[in-house]
């Protein structure tokens, strides 16, 4: 059980992360159209995002749509 907890906290902590590179790069680059959208093809995001219902919702709670 407690490899379990472990493992999902590391992909917690994964998909946070990958939110707040989406972040940074809008904060960053705020008039670049390619930061504002995310392809749901792209390889990271099905890995990291869309495979978990509560990342997903993240994005979508922060103005992400599909």
């Amino acid at each position: 059980m407690e490899k379990y907890m472990h493992q999902k906290s590391e992909k917690t902590l994964i998909e946070v992360k990958t939110l707040l590179i989406y972040l940074e790069n809008i904060l960053t680059h705020p008039t670049e159209e390619k930061y504002r959208k995310i392809s749901s093809s792209n390889q990271n995001f099905q890995k990291r995002i869309a495979s978990n219902p509560l990342a997903l919702g993240a994005f979508e709670w922060l103005g992400w749509t599909k």
